[in-house]
């Protein structure tokens, strides 16, 4: 009988302890999911950063902490920082989108944001430079100029205003134009376009064209 009891008590002993385990673990962080499609920021060093919770006690860890820290990166724009019980960290992270790059040292995205150079310049991105205007005023102006010259199959790759002069670099030629009457400029050489096309010999060796004249333009 004294036996029967034994084994009772020590069977409801290991159920008590494997149950206050389980409990504790369950309490601890024990996976860390990262969500979203990162491009620029280096998501091997946010991964390694968050590894750091696992094992810690999830009732100790403060998400608003975690979300500053991971929003510290320059190339993240926002962080979701969430607990799925029982022993899951969840992060989605939401990257910074560069639209343009600013006076070869910021990058700018849709809203305005800016965040300085730091890495390896990202080929492909629209380029604009001026000490005369905002990052907004320039971007604003290449809409204009962008508006007029897709319709010649043009496709602006950068803006340089230099004083009072504007350099317009797209993927055929350089315009040169004078930056206050650019607009009516670029309309002007657009209506005339077909014929600079035809009566032009030896397209290709044609690099740039100069609207700075009263009437008319000039070739390189």
């Amino acid at each position: 009988m004294r036996n029967i009891f034994l084994i009772l008590f020590l069977s409801v002993c290991i159920m008590l302890y494997s149950s206050y385990d389980s409990f504790f673990n369950d309490e601890k962080i024990q996976e860390i999911v990262t969500i979203g499609n990162l491009n620029y920021a280096n998501e091997k060093k946010i991964v390694e950063n968050l590894n750091q919770l696992l094992g810690d006690e999830i009732y100790k860890i403060d998400l608003r902490i975690i979300k500053k820290n991971i929003e510290k990166n320059p190339w993240i724009s926002s962080a979701q920082v969430s607990i799925k019980k029982p022993n899951k960290l969840l992060v989605k992270l939401i990257e910074f989108q560069p639209l343009y790059i600013w006076n070869n040292k910021k990058y700018v995205d849709s809203d305005g944001n800016v965040i300085e150079y730091r890495d390896k310049l990202i080929d492909n991105l629209l380029k604009l430079n001026s000490n005369d205007n905002s990052p907004q005023e320039m971007y604003q102006v290449y809409i204009k100029i962008q508006k007029i010259l897709e319709n010649l199959n043009l496709r602006v790759l950068q803006l340089d205003r230099d004083l009072d002069i504007l350099i317009i670099e797209t993927d055929k030629y350089n315009f040169l134009v004078n930056f206050v009457i650019f607009e009516r400029k670029l309309l002007e050489f657009s209506t005339i376009y077909d014929q600079f096309l035809s009566k032009s010999k030896n397209l290709k060796d044609i690099k740039n064209i100069d609207l700075r004249y009263p009437t008319g333009f000039a070739v390189q």
